[in-house]
């Protein structure tokens, strides 16, 4: 295995660990030009040397925003009727 590994999924659908996992590369800069760009995707790239992780976003509009953001967009996308939840076992 290469030094440098390409995870990324979309925010909506993560598979978890190994799921996400695209490919190895010998160098960052190499996994980096190989980040998906066509779509709204998650991207990390893991340093098995250092164990450092490096958050990539494929696109300018992914910006990271604070839990009480976040809890105000999930309320609204509830109160709208684009995302519902259900109890489990349902």
């Amino acid at each position: 295995m290469k030094r440098f590994l390409l995870f990324e999924g979309y925010h909506y659908y993560p598979q978890g660990g190994w799921g996400d996992f695209v490919k190895d590369f010998d160098t960052f800069e190499e996994a980096k030009q190989n980040i998906n760009t066509t779509n709204d995707l998650w991207n990390q790239i893991v340093d098995l040397e250092t164990g450092e992780i490096e958050e990539v976003y494929a696109t300018e509009k992914m910006i990271p925003i604070s839990e009480e953001e976040g809890r105000k967009l999930c309320k609204e996308l509830i109160d709208k009727g684009y995302i519902s939840f259900r109890k489990e076992g349902e």
